[in-house]
């Protein structure tokens, strides 16, 4: 990560993609994980670099087409960028001419009591968590946070009309979009409420990805059940 550091630090044209990240590599097990890469990567999308613009600029598709389009984002873009990318197969979410933006977000379902906020692979598994919780009575809004940093106004603006309750998902340790939206809330002043749902130990192998997402309470079962705690109606 040095040299990463002291590319960001002296200006470089630099793109890196990750790949293999978050929990998708379960059989393999945790040495074969990229899990504290988004933290590592957000820190410098909170400085600015010798030409104003976020230090680094952290990119998370969340299927084919958003990849694709990212990466020509990407290569038009002059600074440091950092794609994350995932092992499993995903079904697509967007059509091939969907834009993307650095900075941007997407919202995938409107709602009005709560936005669930995910990034990558993780927006599949809050995508299956929707249905779950409109049988709840629980109208859901669904936002594709694919960009660090992200444009904080229109996510204030998107809780502020859904009661002011947020739920981050994420597929890596600590510190990536969840910590990003609570400092936005913090900034704000307005009383928000957000429930941030990661990896929170080491994981160990497993046979598929879904058996860690169980393990560490990530599947789309367990988003209905904290966002019901968080809404107090579980």
């Amino acid at each position: 990560y040095d040299q990463i550091e002291m590319a960001i630090t002296s200006g470089a044209n630099l793109k890196i993609v990750g790949s293999h990240c978050g929990l998708g590599p379960a059989s393999d097990g945790p040495s074969q994980m990229a899990l504290p890469d988004v933290a590592w990567f957000r820190s410098f999308t909170t400085m600015r670099d010798a030409r104003g613009n976020p230090g680094c600029y952290v990119l998370q598709p969340a299927d084919a087409f958003a990849a694709y389009a990212l990466t020509q984002v990407m290569a038009e873009y002059e600074g440091v960028c950092y794609m994350r990318t995932m092992r499993p197969d995903t079904e697509f979410i967007y059509s091939d001419d969907q834009v993307f933006n650095l900075g941007g977000l997407e919202v995938l379902q409107e709602g009005r009591d709560v936005v669930i906020c995910a990034a990558g692979a993780m927006v599949h598994e809050a995508n299956k968590a929707l249905d779950l919780l409109d049988q709840a009575g629980v109208s859901a809004t669904l936002v594709d946070l694919y960009s660090l940093p992200f444009d904080e106004e229109k996510l204030l603006d998107i809780v502020s009309a859904n009661a002011g309750y947020v739920v981050s998902v994420e597929d890596n340790y600590g510190g990536g979009i969840g910590s990003a939206i609570a400092e936005a809330l913090t900034d704000s002043g307005d009383g928000f409420r957000l429930q941030q749902m990661h990896v929170r130990s080491i994981p160990k192998s497993a046979r598929q990805p879904e058996h860690l997402l169980k393990h560490f309470g990530l599947t789309a079962q367990d988003i209905v059940k904290s966002t019901l705690q968080l809404l107090q109606v579980a």
